[in-house]
């Protein structure tokens, strides 16, 4: 899969949110736990 970089600012609250689910689901990294969220709304709303 080709990637590329984004920069993106994070309100402190959803990045809480994130950094929470992130550990609860035992996911090494930031960026890992971003993308099954993104991944996982997407799927839900059919895309």
């Amino acid at each position: 899969m080709e990637r590329i970089t984004k920069s993106i600012r994070f309100p402190k609250k959803l990045e809480a949110r994130i950094s929470e689910y992130q550990k609860q689901n035992e996911i090494s990294t930031f960026t890992q736990a971003l993308f099954e969220l993104v991944r996982t709304a997407l799927e839900t709303k059919g895309f």
